[in-house]
């Protein structure tokens, strides 16, 4: 009779908690990319409008679109700032559950090779049970020929 690899709940916990941080590891780097695509999409609207403000200027701009031209720049400036934070605390958050997955990744894949060592020894045991039952049989049946 196989010996039950006692174990097991502790491998399943661990094996349900990496598949959680899995998912909950996608979905960081999933907000972390939109972020960045975000702030990309804002540096481009902010070089664009500098160009426009540029050419602008070179062709004679009015005082009063001048202003709104800066007044504008400005707030897609604070808006880059703005979303260069979130990139770097979506990062941040990313990296930080990246380290416990790695460590829930560890965990499970230690009680993954104690399995696996588990299930050696009882296949080595119930090999030498088996040879040893077709020994006694072997020994029986040479004694009543």
């Amino acid at each position: 009779m196989a010996d039950t690899f006692r174990l097991a709940p502790v491998l399943e916990l661990a094996q349900r908690r990496l598949e959680t941080a899995t998912g909950e590891l996608q979905k960081l780097a999933l907000l972390r990319n939109e972020a960045q695509s975000r702030l990309e999409q804002l540096q481009r609207f902010l070089s664009d409008y500098r160009d426009q403000f540029r050419q602008g200027l070179e062709n004679g701009l009015e005082s009063d679109r001048m202003r709104d031209f800066q007044a504008f720049l400005s707030k897609l400036e604070r808006a880059v700032e703005m979303q260069h934070i979130e990139v770097q605390r979506c990062q941040s958050a990313w990296e930080a559950k990246h380290r416990t997955w790695m460590d829930l990744r560890r965990d499970e894949q230690a009680m993954s090779v104690l399995k696996a060592r588990h299930l050696a020894a009882e296949a080595v045991r119930d090999g030498k049970r088996e040879q040893k039952q077709q020994d006694e049989f072997a020994g029986r049946h040479h004694r009543f020929e």
